[in-house]
């Protein structure tokens, strides 16, 4: 069907047309930044730098095509033939958005290279863009408003301490899918959050039965696709395991308190945890897996004591991750369970940080040995 509505449009203006609507239907509710009073001084500069980038965008865009942002993502819809509720939420959306996230959604139009082929065969789709946001702007309007007010609500939760997160009532057990950790029934999972609320304080106990283990995928609202309204999780006390992917893809999330009983972050579970600078890892950690924090917006980690495995790529690929702190008196010992050709070193775990920036953290890492394990071994250690 969509190769029959697109016939004869040039393959680069239906790519750029194609990205443009998936930006607009699947963006996220930002980054709930609030004001620029909440911002720190670093980050005002930063959005001070892509307000003007956007701003020349913007111009480019006219210039080109002869219309706004918004007029462009209206055209994707109308040519995917959206409905108008999702034109209003996209258009709200984007509104809402910061400036760096409106860079980066523009980048995808790649104005710069529109030829005058590309820009005749969109023309018919611009004139029906521009009738269609006349026709959605009071719906767009009030879905803003509640973004705003969504937002608000998300800078508050990420000013608020440790102390008062927990002190926040618990979610209600309506708000989770759970199962029990085994057969004899004594304690149970968490295999699925199904509440709204951006603050999330998981109870202790559920159905009379204390919560032992964030369950895989718990947090995911989709294929591949975690939950953007959480900005903070509060896990309670006994909860030992958080399973492979359970926070994963979570962008907004940016406070997670974890509990003195936990014992092993398995893999993935926190990767892309965009929004967070820091996390507590709790003493009595034993297990991180493989590519636990990945894609993570960590700057700084300090490693406990009780560490007794460390997995391949578990803080791989954080860019912003410039200080890894690892007891004196306690060499950890960093194992890999998969299969690979050549020795692993401790740097590797690390690829894609700011490791090479400093030349003591190189010198850690280095003098760290590594060494392969058995799945069975593995198994045990994280029993």
């Amino acid at each position: 069907m969509k190769q029959k509505r697109f016939a004869g449009m040039a393959n680069r203006a239906f790519r750029i047309v194609a990205a443009c609507a998936v930006l607009m239907m699947t963006a996220g509710l930002c980054s709930c930044g609030g004001s620029s009073s909440n911002m720190t001084a670093e980050e005002r500069e930063a959005e001070k730098q892509a307000k003007s980038e956007l701003k020349e965008l913007e111009s480019q865009l006219k210039k080109v095509l002869g219309i706004t942002p918004e007029e462009a993502l209206a055209m994707s819809a109308v040519m995917y033939k959206k409905k108008d509720e999702e034109i209003a939420k996209g258009l709200a959306k984007y509104e809402v958005m910061t400036a760096a996230e409106k860079v980066e959604g523009l980048k995808k139009f790649e104005i710069d290279t529109w030829s005058a082929s590309d820009v005749e065969q969109l023309k018919p789709y611009i004139a029906d863009a521009k009738k269609k946001m006349s026709a959605v702007s009071k719906e767009k309007d009030k879905l803003v408003k509640e973004y705003k007010e969504q937002q608000k609500k998300m800078a508050e939760i990420k000013s608020m301490s440790v102390d008062k997160l927990k002190n926040q009532k618990p979610a209600p057990e309506s708000d989770f899918e759970v199962k029990p950790t085994d057969d004899s029934f004594t304690s149970i999972a968490i295999t699925k959050y199904k509440g709204s609320d951006p603050l999330v304080v998981i109870p202790a106990t559920m159905q009379g039965l204390p919560v032992k283990r964030i369950g895989e995928n718990a947090f995911e609202t989709g294929l591949y696709k975690g939950n953007k309204n959480i900005v903070a999780v509060v896990i309670p006390e006994g909860v030992t395991v958080i399973s492979a992917y359970a926070f994963c893809d979570c962008e907004n999330l940016s406070v997670a308190v974890l509990p003195s009983t936990l014992k092993a972050i398995d893999k993935w579970a926190f990767s892309k945890y965009s929004s967070r600078k820091s996390i507590e890892l709790p003493a009595g950690l034993v297990c991180i897996g493989n590519a636990a924090f990945e894609e993570s917006g960590l700057t700084s980690v300090s490693l406990p004591k009780s560490l007794r495995l460390l997995d391949y790529k578990a803080f791989c690929n954080c860019n912003s991750l410039a200080e890894i702190q690892i007891p004196a008196d306690h060499a950890v010992s960093c194992m890999y369970t998969y299969d690979y050709d050549k020795e692993i070193t401790f740097e590797s775990f690390f690829s894609g940080t700011k490791i090479k920036e400093s030349i003591a953290l190189q010198k850690l890492l280095k003098e760290t040995k590594t060494r392969k394990i058995s799945q069975d071994e593995y198994k045990s250690i994280r029993a």
